[in-house]
């Protein structure tokens, strides 16, 4: 006979454990317990868990396992199955987007970008972040020339849009001071009316250069109706 729910003292069963005590004080087992519920004749959610451990040795293993061969383990029931692949998912995005850099000031961006200096043409990089600031995506989008890199307006939203984000940031570097030029500004002034019609916020356009660096959001390009 395996381990019995009723047997365990009240306060030491999984889930009241977990309410008295912080889930944090739950072993793996326990933790897993409370995800599959409830057990099989003979077989409780506690020893379902244990012998889950068991057969994957470990917590990264068994997260690794997906829904099909999951659910021929004895004791899982389809609904409990697809409740662990979800809660393991979960944790791989939050891990994922853990690891991810996070935007914090144009000086972070262009102390980051600095590699750009060792260029010999201007290169266009496309930042995508999401609601939290975290840059979920990096991508450069254009390659030019020693004083100009050419892109339209329209392929930097489709890029955005694919992206399923509402917020973005364009870096591209000059060869020698990083004011912007007359095309920059036009450049700069066509992407944020093209990101307007899409309800899109282009964050910043930052300019890298081997003595500075600059930023139309701190240089107050960006009015905040955007």
């Amino acid at each position: 006979m395996g381990i019995k729910i009723k047997d365990i003292p009240f306060i030491y069963r999984p889930r009241e454990k977990a309410i008295y005590h912080g889930v944090h004080s739950l072993n793996e087992y326990e933790l897993l317990a409370i995800l599959i519920g409830s057990g099989i004749k003979g077989n409780s959610a506690i020893d379902i868990a244990i012998e889950l451990l068991k057969e994957y040795f470990s917590l990264k293993n068994l997260s690794s396992i997906d829904y099909q061969e999951l659910t021929k383990f004895k004791g899982l029931s389809r609904a409990t199955t697809l409740k662990l692949v979800v809660a393991f998912e979960l944790a791989k995005r939050i891990l994922k987007e853990e690891n991810c850099p996070k935007y914090y000031n144009s000086l972070d961006i262009a102390k980051h970008y600095q590699y750009l200096n060792s260029e010999k043409h201007e290169t266009l990089i496309l930042l995508i972040l999401n609601k939290r600031n975290i840059i979920t995506k990096e991508k450069i989008l254009a390659v030019g020339t020693q004083d100009a890199v050419l892109i339209s307006p329209h392929k930097i939203i489709k890029e955005v849009l694919l992206a399923e984000e509402k917020r973005f940031i364009i870096i591209h570097n000059h060869l020698d001071d990083a004011l912007p030029s007359e095309d920059d500004l036009l450049f700069t002034t066509s992407i944020k009316n093209e990101a307007r019609k899409f309800q899109l916020k282009m964050v910043d356009h930052i300019i890298i250069s081997p003595l500075s660096y600059y930023s139309f959001l701190e240089n107050n390009k960006f009015n905040n109706h955007q």
